[in-house]
């Protein structure tokens, strides 16, 4: 058992064949959680990247011990995407686990299923994967929050794995995990994704302006009026279109295997345990009897 090593730049890193990935902002219980979860199910380095948080977490992370190696890295907040792309210029790795600081890993089945169907020497006559996990997308957003919202299909970023050499060549080519809302409600695409920024929010977006139809074009087979690349949607187009595939190891192996607290950490702010979730009540319990880990 041992702490976090601090460091100060990604290159202190040394040489890796997979490390794992969790970015913590101001979520130091969930973090403490996806954390210890993954050190114990998954035998993998990790990296922390504690984006200056304001609720203590570099501090707690910091004194936490685990059996495998870990560095914890404090760096500036950015948007995920961007930090993503980051990340994969800049490792030193073969491959790249992301994990959610809202995931908890139960054991390391669907890992497992995407490492192997990365090494699978029998797909050789296929396209060479640049990731494995599960693909999300390819279907309207709910209607009660964006209707009209064509979202785009890509990997299940909260645990994906990737060929970090693949994804440093389609970001350093102009891609990017980072997000996107693209417009298709006019000709000049700049227009048209001011547009698409009434998908925001929640009184604007029923605004359906029927007689902007007559500018959709179509793409994806699909004349919406607004497109979402959610996180990692970009690069995924971007990666297909070069002739790369992604390994789809289905939602039943990856849901047993993760629990994912699907949007508990954009809730606010700051999230940190002080007893007003029951999902914050329910971690705090299960770092403390399984994990043998306490907050004051």
């Amino acid at each position: 058992m041992r702490k976090p090593v601090p460091i100060s730049s990604i290159n202190d890193i040394p040489k890796l064949g997979t490390i794992a990935i969790v970015i913590s902002l101001n979520t130091r219980l969930f973090t403490t959680l996806a954390v210890a979860s993954a050190a114990r199910n998954l035998a993998l380095p990790i990296l922390i990247v504690e984006c200056q948080s304001s609720d203590g977490s570099y501090e707690t992370l910091s004194t936490l011990q685990f059996e495998c190696d870990t560095w914890i890295l404090r760096h500036p907040a950015r948007a995920h995407g961007l930090m993503i792309d980051k990340l994969m210029r800049e490792l030193n790795a073969d491959r790249v686990l992301l994990i959610d600081s809202d995931v908890e890993v139960l054991d390391g089945t669907a890992y497992r299923l995407m490492a192997d169907a990365m090494n699978n020497t029998e797909a050789s006559e296929l396209a060479p994967p640049y990731g494995a996990g599960w693909i999300t997308g390819g279907h309207y957003m709910p209607a009660d929050r964006m209707p009209d919202v064509w979202f785009l299909p890509r990997s299940w970023i909260p645990f994906s794995l990737f060929d970090r050499e693949c994804c440093a060549q389609l970001v350093e080519a102009g891609q990017s995990f980072d997000m996107k809302l693209e417009g298709n409600e006019f000709p000049v695409q700049s227009i048209a994704n001011l547009l698409a920024r009434r998908a925001r929010y929640s009184l604007l977006c029923s605004i359906k302006l029927p007689w902007l139809r007559q500018f959709r074009k179509e793409r994806f087979g699909r004349r919406a009026p607004f497109y979402f690349h959610d996180t990692g949607a970009r690069l995924h187009e971007a990666a297909l279109q070069a002739g790369y595939r992604f390994v789809d190891i289905g939602e039943a192996p990856m849901c047993a295997s993760i629990t994912h607290f699907l949007g508990a950490t954009r809730r606010s702010v700051k999230v940190a345990w002080d007893g007003i979730s029951e999902d914050e009540r329910a971690i705090a319990q299960k770092l403390s009897t399984q994990f043998g880990i306490s907050f004051d």
